[in-house]
Order: structure tokens, then C-alpha cells, then sequence
């Protein structure tokens, strides 16, 4: 089966913010989403202690005090994540973004460009700019490439290796991807980690879970048969402009 890399840039939001102001680093802080109250955390400093995505602002200022407090760019992340896609796509044309700092890259066809996982997992870091942590997971399926991203140190590339199942054991439900009814019913019924999940019968699963019981049974075996979608190069057109003369007039600019 095709080789899937899952390339996982950990706090990415904060790391934008960090390249666009410098003075930041070292200071605790959090990026949040605007929205009713005070908004939600979006990203934080890794040693804050407590707070997850969707966090309410508020609770986290409570529990951390003067931490710095940051509003989303979101189009910036966007189009700094795209430009990311675009450097990645010099290493492969088949690369999913699959939201801001989180990318699939298929290894079809580079075993001779790259027949060594180093070789490969060194493209990689070269295409991402300095400063975003970069961790790496390779294995036949997206999500046991993203565990196995998850767990990797930065910089190095993490595989399941031949027993995926004893890979999966031990690691909770909580890190699949279905809706938060079926995790909090996992939790309810005593399932907490991928090994548990995958030891109940396919048909008991969908009797108690619907269509997506099916879905918990597979990726808990680590079978992951989501097709990679291929990202479309990004066209960028350039113009310019050229004036009899000089001139700082921004009327005639815009004329232009």
C-alpha cells in the first residue's frame, strides 16, 4: 500500500505571529478567535499549561494571569500556509493541505529520488521556513501517519513500523476524528484507547454508533482508506508597470 508523509507544523498560529513580531518571544501568549464573550484560544505557548483549541478566552486569562493576548489573522496563516504547500510541492506534486499546519504528502514515486527516509524527511524540513517546529510521521493511511507525526520529535520522522496494531494500543480515542457525540459515547461505554475500540465487533460498533461506528472500528485498526487529494499548483500572475518618469504622486500611481 502507498506510503502517506504527514507533515504536522505544531502552534502554527503562534509561530506566524512570532515571525511578524519578534518582541513576542519568550512571552507566554495566546492567539484567540473573536466571538461571543471574550472569543475562544485558537493557539497558545506550549507551557501554558491547561488550555486546548476552543478554550474560552476568559479561562484562559484566569488560569495564566498577564499572558499576552493575541487576535487570529486568520487570511495571514492562510496565505503563509499556502506559500509553505507551494515550497513542499517542489519536493512532490502530490500534496493535501488539510487545514493551517497540517499537510499530507504522498511518497508515490520518490523512492528514487529519495530511497532513504532521511533523505526524504531532510526535503521536507528544507521546504519549511526557519522557526516552525516541524514533526513527521510516514505510514499506508493518513491518520496513522498523523499518531505517528504526533508522536515524533521535532525534526525526525516517526513510522508505526510493522505492528501498527501494538502502535495503537495504548493511544485514546480521543484523537479520532468523529463527532464529539461518538467520543464522548466511547468514554461512556469504558472504550478508552484505540486497542480497546478495535477489539469490539465491526457489527456491535455500528449497532451502538451508526455509520460512523464503522469508521471508529477501521481507524482503530489503522486501516485509513481516505484517498490523498491532491492540492492544484497555485498560478501566480505578476504585473508591472513602468513610468515615463519618477514620481512619489499617489494620484498618478493609482492611475496606473
Amino acid at each position: 500500500m502507498m506510503k502517506i508523509l504527514c507533515i504536522l507544523l505544531p502552534h502554527f498560529a503562534l509561530t506566524c505571529e512570532l515571525h511578524r513580531r519578534p518582541g513576542l518571544e519568550g512571552r507566554p501568549a495566546v492567539v484567540f478567535t473573536p466571538g461571543p464573550g471574550t472569543g475562544r484560544v485558537l493557539d497558545f505557548s506550549p507551557e501554558l499549561n491547561g488550555l486546548e483549541p476552543g478554550t474560552p478566552l476568559e479561562q484562559a486569562i484566569a488560569l495564566h494571569g498577564e499572558v499576552e493576548t493575541i487576535s487570529a489573522d486568520s487570511p495571514h496563516y492562510r496565505e503563509v500556509f499556502e506559500q509553505i504547500l507551494d515550497d513542499l510541492q517542489r519536493v512532490s506534486p502530490l500534496v493535501e493541505g488539510a487545514g493551517a499546519g497540517t499537510a499530507y504528502m504522498s511518497t508515490e514515486g520518490l523512492e528514487l529520488l529519495y530511497p532513504e527516509t532521511g533523505r526524504l524527511t531532510g526535503a521536507v524540513l528544507s521546504a519549511v521556513p526557519a522557526g516552525f517546529e516541524v514533526k513527521l510521521g510516514l505510514a499506508a493511511g493518513k491518520f496513522p501517519a498523523y499518531l505517528a507525526a504526533g508522536r515524533s520529535r521535532p525534526g525526525d520522522c516517526q513510522s508505526p513500523g510493522s505492528d501498527l496494531r501494538a502502535f495503537l494500543k495504548n493511544i485514546p480515542c480521543t484523537e479520532l476524528p468523529v463527532s464529539a457525540r461518538s467520543r464522548a459515547k466511547l468514554a461512556a461505554f469504558g472504550l478508552k484507547t484505540l486497542g480497546q475500540a478495535a477489539a469490539v465487533a465491526p457489527a456491535a460498533m455500528e449497532a451502538q454508533f451508526g455509520p460512523e461506528g464503522s469508521l471508529i472500528h477501521r481507524l482503530a485498526a489503522g486501516i485509513d482508506e481516505t484517498p490523498l487529494v491532491p492540492r492544484p499548483p497555485r498560478e501566480i500572475i505578476t504585473r508591472s508597470l513602468e513610468l515615463e518618469s519618477a514620481t512619489a504622486l499617489a494620484g498618478v500611481l493609482l492611475t496606473g
